[in-house]
This record gives structure tokens, sequence and C-alpha cells, in this order.
């Protein structure tokens, strides 16, 4: 309950914060979480997936955490993990970078992004993970904190894979064996506007067909227009691999707001 007072709370004050009067505004966003360091990320190179965040005052980022459980939990948890739990899927907050691609390494976080930096060589940027298990993911990935006041329209945002992904597609590790003919990774958008699902946008992260291997190690444009006007969006990573751990990494998430009232 403590959790679901937090995320109500700060939208609440995100939707109410200077909406005195009546106004009509047209805005254009990019959610880079620049300015999200100074808020969540105490340390250089660390990773936030504690609580829901919201960037640019509209656009909030959901996740999920199970409670810790002193019985079976170890004793020596931190007091972070302690008050909120673990962290077991959607969006975190990073500044992890790994760049190596190479038979045999071990990438030192499953929050580094294959990249040197974030979109536009940006410090921060989001992570994304889909637990196998619905019941510890979000009901929601995204969602437009004022739209009682008016409508939010994406038109592209910028996507990659982590680090860990694009080794394992590769080159496997001693678990999971190297991608094949035939295997894949999408990604899929779609928006959910007054309980109706918009058409999806989507894109393959990693794909082995008749032509090769390709997979994306550079952040790459996501064209988010058949989603449309959104209360939420979501995102869906599906594979015909049960063995890869399934992450995506995003950034520069481009909105046009409308309020009026």
């Amino acid at each position: 309950m403590k959790k679901n007072l937090f995320w109500i709370g700060i939208l609440v004050a995100a939707a109410t914060s200077c909406l005195k009067g009546s106004y009509e505004v047209t805005d254009y966003i990019i959610s880079d979480f620049d300015a999200l360091d100074r808020h969540y990320i105490v340390e250089l190179d660390s990773v936030y997936n504690i609580l829901p965040f919201i960037d640019r005052g509209y656009i909030g980022y959901n996740n999920r955490h199970r409670d810790y459980d002193p019985s079976t939990d170890p004793s020596d948890a931190s007091v972070t993990v302690r008050e909120y739990g673990y962290f077991t899927g959607g969006f975190s907050l990073s500044m992890k970078c790994d760049s190596l691609v190479k038979e045999g390494h071990v990438t030192r976080s499953e929050y580094c992004v294959a990249d040197s930096t974030g979109h536009r060589f940006s410090a921060v940027f989001a992570v994304y993970y889909q637990n196998p298990d619905p019941a510890q993911m979000p009901d929601h990935d995204i969602v437009f904190v004022s739209s009682v006041f008016g409508s939010c329209t994406p038109s592209v945002c910028f996507v990659q894979n982590t680090n860990a992904t694009v080794n394992l597609v590769r080159y496997g590790d001693a678990d999971i064996p190297p991608f094949a003919q035939g295997d894949y990774i999408k990604l899929q958008a779609v928006g959910i506007l007054d309980g109706k699902t918009s058409a999806p946008a989507e894109m393959y992260l990693a794909n082995y067909d008749g032509n090769g291997l390709s997979v994306v190690k550079k952040w790459t444009e996501f064209n988010l227009s058949p989603v449309g006007d959104f209360d939420y969006l979501d995102f869906t990573l599906s594979s015909n691999r049960t063995d890869i751990p399934l992450f995506f990494c995003l950034d520069d998430l481009n909105c046009r707001i409308q309020l009026s009232r």
C-alpha cells in the first residue's frame, strides 16, 4: 500500500502543479532523463530501480517490486532493500555502459547499455526488464500523468540492447547458446486510450534470418507513430527463445503534449 500511495501522490502533484486558471498549451518534450541523475542516481555509474519516477513533469515510468521477506531474504540486506524490496520488472534508470562485444566477455551489470553513453551522448537512460512472470510486472509501463487535462502523442524514441543481450545473442555463454537461424527478439509498443488499445509499433532488436544475424548495438530510432494518443504506453518483448533474459534500453522519448482547461 505504501508504494501505491507514493505513486498516486507524485502523479497528482505532477498533474496539478502549475495548472491554475484557464489555459491552453501545446508543448513538445523529449523525455531524456538527463535531469534525473540529481534526483534519483546519487553516484556516477550507478542504477536507480527503487520506485516509479516522472520525467519532464508529464511522463511517468513504472516498475514493480516484491517486499523484503526477513524469513528468506539475506539478513545483511541494505536499508533500501528492507524498505522498498527487490526490483522485479519495468523501468529502471541507469548510467552503466559497456560497448565491448567479444566472445567470453561478461558484462559487469545487466543494466549496462551496449554503448559508451546514452543517446546523443547523454549520461542517463532507462532500462526495461520484462519479468517472465506477469505478476511481477507493473500494470502499465508508461503513464501520461496529465491525461485528465489533455493528450500525449508520441512520435519516436530511441532504443538499444543491453551489453549482456548483445553478447548472448552473438556468442552465448556456458548455459545459453548463441542465436541460430530463426531466433529473434522483437519489441512492440501499444498505446491505451480510454481503455482501447492502439495498433502496435514494432521492431526487431535481434533477428537471425536468411540474410544472417542482425542485432541492435547502437541507439536506433523506434517509430511510435502507430500508437497515437495514449493514457498508457506499454512495451512487450517477445522471442522464440525462452533462455534469453528480456531487457532493452530507452532514451529520448519524443511527445507532443496538448493541455487545456
